[in-house]
């Protein structure tokens, strides 16, 4: 069974792994949505697999976003209550 959605977040220990293997294995298994959380670079990316490829798009972790899968609901990605 193939995911809809991964959501993961990245760590310096397992950065290079996440975006290499990993990314890969789900382009393989063409997984439609894929998020990073890079709490370094205070950001968050978003791959939509489509037509045989990922797209990504970069956003502030200090913004509320409208992304997919879930366009149409805001979510808030503030670091803070």
């Amino acid at each position: 069974v193939v995911p809809d959605w991964v959501c993961e977040t990245h760590s310096p220990a397992t950065r290079a792994y996440d975006i290499g293997v990993k990314l890969r294995t789900y382009h393989r298994f063409q997984v439609p949505h894929l998020w990073y959380i890079d709490l370094d670079a205070q950001q968050i990316t978003v791959h939509a697999y489509q037509n045989g490829h990922y797209t990504a798009r970069d956003y502030a972790l200090n913004k509320t976003i409208n992304a997919p899968p879930f366009q149409g609901t805001p979510i808030n990605l503030s670091l803070s209550p």
